[in-house]
């Protein structure tokens, strides 16, 4: 058996990093932020692996709030 990918979504991040959901999107938008692993609902809700979000996480220490 494989494990189950770890996925974040918005809400997820806002929670992990102590922002709104507003705050993540404006992040997202960046150009060095991951692409999402998927997206659905007509692209409104997007997903992100954990592992790319904890490699995106070590380069902006002050960015991230945990």
């Amino acid at each position: 058996m494989t494990a189950p990918l770890a996925l974040l979504g918005t809400g997820d991040l806002a929670t992990r990093w102590g922002y709104s959901r507003q705050g993540v999107h404006k992040l997202a938008a960046g150009t060095d932020f991951p692409v999402p692993v998927a997206a659905v609902n007509g692209g409104r809700i997007r997903v992100w692996l954990l592992a790319d979000i904890e490699t995106y996480e070590q380069g902006r220490p002050r960015a991230v709030q945990r």
